[in-house]
């Protein structure tokens, strides 16, 4: 029974550094000016969703980009510290990120 708790302890003390981790790399890249994808790789991604081939300015990628990766952080940040920050792996599904979607759509309106 004493080694159960003592190893329960420690998983929580774990969970917690995990959890403190998570926070302090979400807020790295909220406050950094650095974006995280390459700007090449985003503009190849662009390239391959636009289906109309419209032209895009180097500023306006650059405004999308921005966008893009402030509503990804935001995403990762309420799906990880809202349900998931006690695992050691965060396995993020199709309906996880529907669900945080339609949250952040109903805040919105």
């Amino acid at each position: 029974t004493q080694s159960c708790i003592h190893t329960a302890c420690a998983e929580l003390r774990d969970c917690r550094v995990n959890h403190h981790k998570s926070l302090h790399k979400i807020h790295f890249y909220q406050k950094s000016e650095n974006l995280i994808f390459f700007k090449i790789i985003f503009i190849c991604l662009v390239c391959e969703i636009n289906e109309r081939n419209h032209q895009f300015q180097y500023s306006v990628l650059n405004v999308i980009q921005v966008a893009a990766e402030s509503t990804l952080v935001t995403l990762f940040e309420c799906i990880d510290v809202k349900t998931m920050t006690h695992y050691n792996c965060v396995t993020l599904t199709v309906r996880d990120t529907q669900l945080m979607m339609n949250i952040m759509k109903t805040l919105r309106s």
